[in-house]
């Protein structure tokens, strides 16, 4: 990329949903080869989507049926 180069914040979200472009997507890898902080972004991302893939609810939490009067 010629001139200031801009972190492509917007092209994260695209990523994670699929929309990227060829261009956009190349676009992208050639600034996290250079860009620590988006490095980092892109790992972050990808640790925290496996991390709520890997979490399943086995059972629905418990909700409270009727509220405390406060009586003993």
């Amino acid at each position: 990329m010629s001139g200031v180069d801009i972190h492509p914040e917007e092209l994260f979200d695209k990523l994670a949903s699929g929309e990227l472009t060829a261009g956009e997507r190349a676009r992208l890898m050639a600034h996290v080869e250079r860009c620590a902080v988006c490095r980092f972004e892109l790992q972050l991302r990808a640790d925290i989507d496996e991390d709520v893939e890997r979490r399943t609810l086995t059972e629905p939490p418990q909700l409270l049926t009727e509220l405390p009067t406060g009586e003993r």
